[in-house]
């Protein structure tokens, strides 16, 4: 099984990603991570291929960032997810998801929570390999998760 797994940089959500693509592995199937930097290291030193997608990076994305600094930490889990992981970071990692699933021709595509470009790339899939996609939750001090 070719199993796509894409992932946005975040440590506690890497341990999540990375729990999976070992699995997929040890069980005998291939696994492409595509991901942004800074991540792209972390998923090659891991042992895994890596499809560079483009960051969102933009003074507008660090002013989000620097108003969820002063919130409290579910306001700013909250003001993070509605204006950063759609509009900014799901809206410049499309192109490069689209791309990967053109040319890579994956079976699943397994995807972190926070990454919101991937469920609407896998939808468009092809004829021959239908949309299936999971989304892995960031892992705490338990196990990670998938659904």
């Amino acid at each position: 099984v070719r199993i796509l797994m894409s992932w946005m940089p975040g440590a506690g959500h890497l341990i999540a990603v990375l729990a999976f693509a070992r699995a997929f592995a040890q069980a005998g199937d291939e696994v492409l991570v595509a991901v942004r930097e800074p991540g792209i290291g972390m998923v090659r030193a891991a042992g895994f291929e890596a499809w560079p997608l483009d960051g969102a990076a933009s003074p507008a994305r660090d002013a989000v960032f620097a108003r969820a600094r002063r919130l409290a930490f579910d306001q700013a889990n909250a003001l993070v997810v509605r204006e950063i992981f759609g509009p900014f970071d799901g809206r410049a990692a499309l192109p490069g998801i689209r791309a990967a699933i053109g040319a890579w021709h994956r079976d699943v595509v397994v995807i972190d929570i926070t990454e919101c470009a991937a469920p609407i790339a896998a939808r468009w899939g092809t004829r021959s390999t239908p949309p299936t996609w999971a989304r892995c939750r960031p892992a705490s001090t338990s196990s990670p998760g998938c659904r």
